[in-house]
């Protein structure tokens, strides 16, 4: 009887030990995370967050080029952006699946080859329509933007060239050939509007 009572103090003792142990262990790891670990983390997000960020606000930039080469070329240019992309994203696995099924390298192949290459087909088909879509889905957003730019300025330009001199109506019209971001445009707009304070005529709401 008291070698079992030792026992089971023993155990007790053995058990309260291996949690104490645990809870430092964890103290310990978690401090040195959070000394080494944490700021190379925080290091590697704020590096991708700026790197997508410069990356978002270039491609933001980009549309406002493509406004100022006029809404009509740019339309033109995305519906055979969109064609060829679409064909292009979309044709690829039934290309490649052809290829393999209807030649001597496809009907050489075990089935287990050719399940596994049609697998790692079906991946890339995958990820190169993803690829299509957010392809397109930039254009699209990028033919909308310009379309909207473009008639918003040209709204503008059209009511204010009555007030303006020639001067102060070439300016406008080279800071619009030249606009190559966002920032650009917004300076433009804002130039008209104050234009139109100072002269005193009422410009539309923008589009854009």
């Amino acid at each position: 009887m008291t070698e079992s009572k030792g026992s089971a103090g023993q155990q007790a003792s053995d058990t309260k030990r291996i949690w104490a142990i645990s809870i430092v262990s964890s103290l310990v790891a978690s401090a040195l995370f959070l000394a080494f670990f944490q700021p190379v983390i925080e290091f590697l997000s704020n590096l991708v967050s700026g790197i997508l960020a410069h990356i978002a606000l270039g491609m933001l930039d980009s549309m406002y080029q493509q406004a100022a080469l006029g809404s009509e070329r740019t339309m033109l240019f995305s519906i055979f952006t969109v064609i060829l992309s679409v064909a292009v994203g979309f044709s690829f696995f039934p290309f490649i699946y052809l290829f393999v099924s209807k030649t001597n390298f496809g009907r050489s192949m075990s089935g287990t080859e050719s399940k596994k290459t049609f697998r790692v087909l079906m991946i890339v088909q995958c990820i190169m329509s993803v690829a299509t879509i957010l392809s397109v889905f930039f254009i699209v957003a990028s033919s909308f933007i310009g379309v909207q730019a473009s008639a918003t300025f040209e709204q503008r330009l059209s009511i204010s060239k009555p007030h303006l001199t020639n001067d102060q109506e070439e300016n406008i019209l080279s800071d619009w050939a030249s606009m190559q971001t966002r920032a650009d445009y917004e300076n433009i707009m804002k130039n008209l509007e104050l234009l139109a304070v100072q002269g005193s005529w009422n410009l539309p709401r923008r589009l854009i």
